[in-house]
């Protein structure tokens, strides 16, 4: 008995993204008996069950699920090589898939898009955002070939490029910060109420260490795991939040909002793309990963002004 063929590798696939044989099956366009013959040849070469069956379909074993993730993984790998073979060699073409951490998305998709339109049209480009927890999880599986997010070092088996530099600012209404728009000392944080997201987010864990270091009591009121959430907050005059600029684009245009700098100490996080050292990147993702960089500086500038 041979191994796992691609083919077979893509029918497995489709059965548990279907949840059935009889929606891959028609998904896949090959009669029912001769995919669950597929599936039975695979779990014999394997040695393990790869599905429970039930009366309402097929649910993947441990094993499944496992076998599942390697296989998304290879089928994909089987793709790039096709499409860096079919490369013109100064034109890279094929998909990417990039994942970009919290707020940050909202100011790098249009600049990332016009490169990607202007300068590698053949390359088709499918972007994810979420949290930086959201975006270490993905890499770590090969959902994606790259992500931007911060504390990337601490991730094993990845190759990081540190691209953006943000300087933290405390946002919040006039009613809260009165109309100073200066310097704030990390100090005066404590008298305010805050929106922030949970102590898994790596912000959180940056202004709770600088907290503690200073013996200060945060008022964390609302605890929130989206960007816009806390930026609706901060709009509202509930409570105060510490962000980067980047967070906020539309600033200082956005209405009575106050943005001021942190500072003693200054508080900053470093943005890096990220990407599996296991592997190397196709000649669409390098091209994708150059016109980040570019996106990056434009932000970073921004910021700054």
């Amino acid at each position: 008995m041979v191994d796992a063929t691609p083919r077979q590798l893509k029918y497995f696939v489709e059965v548990v993204e279907s949840g059935s044989l009889s929606g891959a099956s028609h998904s896949l366009c090959i009669a029912q008996p001769a995919l669950s013959q597929h599936i039975a040849a695979m779990e014999e070469v394997l040695g393990v069950k790869l599905f429970e069956r039930h009366a309402r379909g097929m649910k993947p074993t441990a094993e499944g699920v496992r076998l599942y993730e390697r296989a998304r993984s290879i089928l994909r790998q089987i793709s790039l090589l096709k499409d860096d073979i079919r490369d013109s060699g100064d034109l890279p073409r094929g998909e990417v898939r990039l994942g970009i951490a919290g707020a940050l998305a909202g100011v790098m998709v249009a600049p990332v898009l016009r490169g990607i339109e202007l300068e590698y049209p053949a390359i088709r480009l499918s972007l994810t955002d979420g949290l930086s927890t959201e975006m270490a999880a993905l890499i770590e599986s090969r959902m994606v070939d790259l992500a931007l997010f911060p504390s990337a070092s601490e991730i094993e088996g990845m190759e990081s490029l540190p691209v953006l530099t943000e300087h933290l600012y405390l946002f919040g209404s006039v009613d809260l910060l009165g109309g100073d728009t200066g310097p704030i000392p990390f100090a005066e944080i404590g008298a305010q109420p805050l929106a922030a997201p949970d102590r898994t987010h790596d912000l959180r864990k940056m202004i709770e260490r600088e907290a503690a270091a200073q013996n200060l009591r945060l008022d964390v009121r609302y605890e929130l795991n989206s960007p816009a959430m806390i930026l609706s907050v901060v709009r509202e005059g509930l409570a105060c939040a510490v962000l980067p600029r980047s967070t906020y684009p539309d600033f200082p245009r956005a209405g009575p909002i106050r943005a001021r700098l942190i500072t003693h100490p200054g508080l900053t996080r470093v943005q890096s793309i990220v990407w599996p050292s296991d592997r190397s990147l196709s000649s669409a993702a390098l091209a994708v990963k150059k016109i980040l960089i570019k996106a990056a500086r434009t932000v970073e500038e921004k910021g700054q002004s």
